[in-house]
């Protein structure tokens, strides 16, 4: 099993990103001395942008840095060993990302968005939670104060009349 994330979780274009790996058993104990290699691929194109080639890892729980350039959608690809791999060289860039054909691994791959904020629904969530409170309480106060001038207009009326 391997598990991918990103700190921080929401990466941005231009800034550096740790993407963290975790690469357990079945039964969720963390892998040692195994060889991995991790490839980048751009989503819109498919071309592989960044690659780490096959390495050692002591244990399966490891971090690498990466800057996406823009922004976009991404596939992050994990290749575990299965077998004899050629350490510190980068396999071909493969048509089919999950495919382990002439590979002696097991592959992996995680989608993630990069993005330069949160997006529109995020920034017209957080327009509605501040104007809300304020027009709330412009609301009442604007109904307070016609109630007031109201009762003061009523009470101007009673006392003309009182005097007629």
């Amino acid at each position: 099993m391997v598990f991918q994330a990103l700190n921080p979780e929401y990466a941005r274009p231009g800034e550096p990103v740790s993407i963290e790996f975790s690469i357990q058993d079945r039964d969720g104990n963390d892998l040692y001395n195994i060889a991995i290699m991790v490839e980048i691929y751009d989503g819109s194109s498919g071309e592989r942008v960044y690659a780490i080639p096959w390495t050692e890892r002591e244990i399966g729980d490891f971090a690498t840095f990466y800057t996406f350039p823009k922004a976009g959608n991404y596939q992050i690809v994990v290749s575990v060993e299965n077998g004899q791999v050629n350490i510190n060289q980068i396999d071909p860039a493969r048509g089919t990302l999950s495919s382990s054909a002439g590979c002696n691994c097991y592959r992996s791959v995680f989608n993630v968005n990069i993005s330069g904020g949160f997006g529109v629904a995020w920034n017209a969530t957080m327009y509605f939670v501040m104007l809300m409170p304020v027009a709330i309480l412009g609301t009442i106060l604007a109904f307070s104060y016609r109630n007031r001038r109201r009762g003061i207009v009523t009470k101007q009326e009673h006392s003309s009349i009182s005097l007629c």
